[in-house]
């Protein structure tokens, strides 16, 4: 700028202004919010053009504010650290160069951060459930980002909290699934198999089959598949829905015949996922291989005869065990076997031994001949193949006693079927076969019974033995000593039949109360006892046992129940009645009890604080021993806080008991913690642990569960409660639970100040809560400080701690001096609002180097304009050095019309700007009558560049003339810039500028030659100033030095009459043509009628006037055009001489004009007048003047 200024104080020009190309009318861009965002500006031209660019909108700053070219990138930042989603920024981008001063709007529109994806570019909840449903890989990669809370959850803490407590990258898809499911975008996925049972019967091979699983809905799910058969082959494990096809998986399995044992095979498939099992039976039956046609045909018909022969086996043995303990008699037991004798042999393949037991039915019948008969058709194949049946045998031998009835005969027998006994064959058939035919045995019972134990423990099962020795036991109880595996079985055999002694009942009580401890199984015996005989030494030993056992289940109650009410003393008897008792406080207790536990504290605390918790709820019915209590209960109470122990009968005494009195060093804590209390109840079996996630803390509180319910203190309401199951997982709305709000909600817990009470979470909820009610008191400052020192707090917390921390400073705080607390304050990790929010402080305080520190980094845009004023004023008072955050702030504030002397006079001298913005700053430093000079100089130089053309620029060099003494190069450029407009622009000049020619005329103070012809241009305009002597010389004067220069301009004609004409002047016609004075420009004209154009090269001055002189008399008509660079052409024009001589005219020429102006009037006698003058006077010159 400064270049083209003493350029143009030298007269040299620029003719041809280029055009600037708008890139649109209106620039529109769009940032990320919260960011600093770069973008670029084009702007081109016609030709090269030089400038700067200027923005109106302080959030919109030019990196480089100069530029030089034809097309030019213009980089601009934009702070949109405070820019909302679709909130715009409107301005508009000055561009002051040597092309003139333009203006591009600017519509600058914040957007939130996205992210793209295959479905495009995504920022909220909406898109990324959709994204999971197309991609579910690409989603996780988003979900497990860091950018995702940011972007998708959009800073709402309750959705941070909850991704936080749910994200698990171990299970990612799991995560992700419970995530869309607890903001409900998703159904939690379930699914269904096609059956519960499957059957089979198999003979051979390996049999296929499949189950088919149905999902419902899309989403993520995890199957576990088991069998634990392993004649079943089958994908175990886990399946995904990875493996589904749509919705449908079908699980295949094999079953293998191999593997199978004979007869009925049963097991499961199990298909489990969190919440859901199913649980697939399958029945599979092995057929034996047949060895010949006779076992191909055992099945004819689908009628399976070996099931049957079983089945008739067991029925059998039933309707003996029946007879035996007398519920069905003789006849009907005879009845009954032959029933099911006749249709088991009527069998095909049926067995040999249901021959042997009809024969056997017979004789007890007195069908001796058919009984006689059946033994005779099977003798010979059973004598045939003795050692390999000896059982078949021997119960053939049995029955044939039964035929003879001859005792040498049955004592041979008995001979026989001991010494297979003896030898090898100790089945307990066989047994039980010498039972009836060896009177040995069955006279010494005690040797039976140790025949039966040995069977026992052989693996003898058979409820014909348990009864042979029950039999034994009921007769003689005193055989009972020992209260063994086989002793158990026989007695709960006894038990099961209704057959047992009250004899063997007692001796069995005796037996088990001798022991030291009691099995299980004992004790069950006992229960079943005393059930059936209700003794009180039966329910004693019960008892005692019980409570050796530690038994509090709630079937126990019963037994101790009855104990307490019939006066039964045992140790530790009301402590188990407590335990076992159902824990329902309405219940009333006996008195006996409520008295006990007057005097015996030792019980568990959990027993105990039912039992006040009871006996404070049914203190009317317990008059007569509540105030007994009413003290032990207080101290109970107090003991519990200080162990900080909680349970659902401890709320109930912590409401009803807990007063201000209670409220100590020790309890102060815990009782302010019950105020957040919750009581959660998880109805899924799998969950180990609860998980809260609180915003304010970087780790979650996890908390172990033992049991299906706990207590857990909650302490902000967007905190987010999750689960942690057995598996890993983390999940929440797929587990069932229930949570309760345990005390009222609490309130600001000022009772609590007094205490030392070193809790985080209680500092957490304080301080949220004062800043939620809008207290604001000294101590509302000091829990936020407090706050800030919590050594796990989130970096979102501790700049909300300072947010509100800044807030208490500007509207409440009012101490003498803040830079103790300005220490407190985390000044790395401020928002935009509270940076600005601090810097007023500081500036309230007058700690201007801190304040300055936090512009230089954070800005000032959102700082209030009166503050910054204030700093201003101070930093300008301290120095007026140039400094660039001085140049920034001042022109801020005085865009907000906030300014003074001491700010204009540093404005004046360091301010740039659009040519409106320094044009205000002038006006207002005028009304402060603050020197301009400088100032004016900018503006008048910055106009003048851009090629302005207004009234300001006047008005701005008017003033500034006016106060300045001599010449400079602003007044040169300034007078040479008005007369190139007034006489190549043909735009009217600025008065001043004619006095400032004078002026530099007089003081011969040189001006561009343009200058002149200027003024002189004026004087021919306005004639009459040429009435005063001083300018008629001066016009005269600078028109004598313009022609001896050979400089003719048309307008000189203007001055026939008051001036001196020059003789190269005089009489002729100027042809006038404007442009760049290193162009070539030809003229091409025809003169009246005639039919070829003459060409003439126009001759150029410094100033890039073109002329060309032409003689024409009146009445002359000249038709004329331009040529000029690349053959262009102009526009024709048409110039007609019609001018008339003056009286006081002279010339040759205005002769022969007065001639041909006669000769058009047809004047004769003043036409040969003047021709004859003419005449006359041309003889005296030549005769007076020699021809040089």
């Amino acid at each position: 700028m400064k270049e083209y200024i003493n350029r143009l104080s030298v007269g040299k020009f620029k003719m041809d202004t280029p055009d600037i190309i708008k890139p649109d009318e209106t620039v529109v861009a769009e940032v990320l919010c919260g960011t600093y965002s770069e973008e670029q500006l084009h702007i081109q031209a016609s030709d090269v053009i030089k400038g700067l660019v200027y923005s109106s909108d302080c959030r919109v700053t030019i990196k480089d504010r100069t530029f030089t070219g034809s097309e030019c990138n213009i980089t601009y930042t934009v702070d949109a650290r405070r820019l909302e989603d679709k909130e715009c920024i409107e301005g508009k981008f000055t561009i002051v160069c040597d092309a003139g001063e333009k203006d591009i709007a600017y519509v600058i529109r914040g957007y939130k951060e996205r992210v793209e994806t295959s479905l495009g570019m995504g920022d909220d909840l909406f898109h990324f459930t959709n994204l999971v449903q197309k991609s579910r890989d690409e989603a996780a990669m988003i979900y497990r980002s860091e950018s995702f809370k940011r972007i998708f959850l959009n800073g709402d803490e309750s959705l941070i909290n909850l991704y936080d407590s749910l994200y698990d990258s171990d299970n990612i898809y799991e995560s992700m699934e419970e995530f869309l499911i607890a903001i409900k975008k998703k159904s939690a996925l379930t699914f269904s198999v096609d059956t519960s049972l499957r059957t089979y019967s198999l003979a051979a091979g390996r049999e296929k089959d499949s189950i088919v699983i149905e999902k419902s809905g899309w989403g993520y799910i995890e199957l576990n598949v088991e069998c634990a058969a392993d004649y079943i082959s089958m994908k175990r494990g886990t399946v995904t829905s990875d493996d589904f096809v749509g919705d449908v998986y079908e699980l295949e399995y094999f079953i293998d015949y191999d593997k199978l044992h004979n007869g009925n095979n049963y097991t499961a498939i199990c298909v489990q996922s969190h919440g859901v099992k199913e649980v697939i039976e399958l029945a599979i039956f092995k057929e034996k291989q047949p060895a010949d046609e006779e076992d191909v045909n055992s099945n004819d018909g689908g009628f399976d005869v070996r099931m049957e022969l079983r089945a008739a086996r067991i029925a059998l043995t039933q309707a003996y065990m029946a007879f035996r303990i007398k519920k069905i008699s003789r006849e009907q037991w005879i009845s009954d076997t032959d029933k099911m004798l006749s249709r088991a042999r009527g069998l095909k393949k049926s067995d040999i031994i249901f021959d042997i037991f009809q024969a056997g039915l017979d004789f007890i019948a007195g069908n001796a001949y058919d009984g006689k008969q059946i033994l005779e058709s099977i003798k010979d194949k059973i004598l045939a193949d003795i050692d390999n049946h000896v059982e078949l045998y021997c119960l053939y031998l049995y029955v044939s006693t039964l035929e003879r009835k001859d005792s040498l005969y049955t004592s041979d027998v008995s001979e026989i079927v001991t010494r297979y006994y003896d030898n090898g064959y100790d089945t307990w058939k066989l047994l039980w076969i010498l039972f009836y035919i060896d009177g040995q045995i069955e006279n010494n019972k005690s040797i039976k019974l140790i025949r039966i134990k040995d069977a026992f423990n052989d693996g003898c099962t058979s409820p014909v033995m348990y009864i042979e020795a029950l039999n034994i036991y009921n007769e003689q109880p005193d055989l009972l000593r020992v209260m063994n595996r086989f002793e158990v079985q026989v007695i709960s055999e006894g038990i099961k039949y209704g057959i047992i002694s009250k004899r063997l009942a007692e001796q069995t009580a005796v037996v088990i109360g001798n022991e030291r401890s009691a099995t299980g199984s004992h004790i069950e015996l006992l229960k079943r006892l005393y059930e059936q005989f209700d003794e009180d030494s039966m329910l004693e030993v019960l008892i005692v046992h019980m409570i050796r056992a530690g038994i509090t289940d709630k079937d126990s109650f019963v037994y101790y129940e009855k104990a307490v009410l019939r006066g039964i003393r045992i140790t530790r008897l009301y402590e188990f009645y407590m335990a076992s008792i159902r824990k329902d406080i309405s219940i009333r207790l006996p008195k006996i009890v409520l008295m006990y536990f007057t005097y015996d504290s030792g019980v568990n605390y959990t027993w105990k604080s039912y039992l006040f918790a009871n006996i404070v709820y049914n203190k009317e019915q317990y008059k007569d021993v509540y105030e007994s209590y009413e003290h032990i209960i207080e101290l109970y109470v107090y003991e519990q806080l200080k162990q900080e122990r909680i349970d659902e009968y401890l709320v109930y005494l912590y409401r009803e008991f807990i007063k201000p009195q209670l409220v100590k060093e020790d309890t102060a804590a815990f009782i302010a913690r019950l105020k957040f209390m919750y009581h959660i109840t998880c109805f899924d079996g799998d969950v180990k642990a609860i998980i809260v996630k609180y915003g304010e803390l970087k780790e979650p509180v996890i908390y172990e569960l033992t049991g299906k319910d706990t207590y857990i203190p909650v302490y902000t309401k967007d905190c987010s409660i999750a689960f942690i199951c057995e598996d890993g997982c983390r999940r929440r709305n797929t587990v069932g639970y229930e949570l309760e709000k345990v005390f009222d909600e609490p309130e600001d817990m000022s009772d609590y100040d007094r205490f030392n009470i070193d809790d985080k979470y209680m500092l957490i909820y304080k301080a949220s809560y004062y800043r939620r009610k809008r207290i604001y008191k000294i101590y509302t400052l000091d829990i936020y400080k407090k706050a800030l020192k919590i050594q796990d707090i989130s970096e979102e917390y501790k700049k909300k701690l300072n947010s509100w921390m800044i807030e208490f400073y500007a509207d409440y705080y009012n101490a003498e001096s803040f830079t103790e607390e300005y220490k407190v304050i985390d000044t790395y990790n401020l928002s935009i609002k509270d940076s600005a929010g601090l810097i007023e402080i500081l500036l309230d305080y007058g700690m201007y180097y801190e304040a300055r520190q936090l512009i230089d980094h954070y800005g000032y845009m959102y700082v209030s304009a009166p503050k910054l004023f204030m700093f201003m004023v101070h930093e300008l008072e301290a120095s007026g050095n140039t400094e660039e955050y001085k140049n920034i702030i001042t022109e801020h504030i005085f865009k907000n019309h906030l300014y003074n002397e001491i700010v204009l006079a540093y404005m004046v001298h360091n301010f740039n700007g659009t040519s409106s913005d320094m044009y205000a700053v002038w006006k207002a430093a005028k009304s402060f009558s603050v020197k301009t000079d400088e100032l004016s100089e900018r503006i008048i130089s910055q106009m003048m560049f851009t090629g302005a053309y207004s009234g300001r620029l006047a008005e701005v060099f008017g003033d500034y003339y006016k106060n300045r003494a001599g010449s400079n190069t602003i007044v040169k450029a300034y007078a040479a810039y008005n007369s190139f407009n007034y006489v190549i622009r043909k735009r009217k000049a600025d008065p001043m500028t004619f006095n400032v020619i004078e002026n530099a005329y007089r003081d011969k103070t040189g001006l561009p030659l343009l200058c002149y012809v200027a003024w002189l241009k004026d004087i021919s305009d306005n004639t009459d100033r040429l009435k005063k002597s001083d300018i008629n010389n001066m016009a005269q004067s600078i028109l004598t030095e313009m022609c001896e220069k050979e400089l003719v301009y048309d307008f000189y004609k203007k001055f026939k009459g008051f001036l001196n004409i020059p003789y190269n002047a005089y009489g002729v016609t100027v042809i006038e043509y404007y442009g760049m004075p290193d162009r070539k420009v030809e003229l091409h004209y025809r003169v009246n009628d005639e039919r070829t154009y003459e060409t003439a090269v126009m001759k150029c001055d410094a100033c890039g006037i073109f002329t060309h002189r032409l003689i024409m008399f009146y009445d002359d008509k000249v038709t004329y055009y331009f040529t000029y660079g690349d053959n262009e052409k102009s526009q024709e024009y048409n110039l007609l001489c019609d001018d008339v001589s003056s009286e006081d005219a002279g010339g040759r020429f205005d002769a022969i004009n007065d001639c041909l102006v006669s000769e058009e009037l047809h004047d004769m006698v003043t036409l040969k007048k003047l021709m004859n003058s003419y005449l006359t006077e041309d003889y005296i010159t030549d005769e007076l003047f020699e021809k040089m």
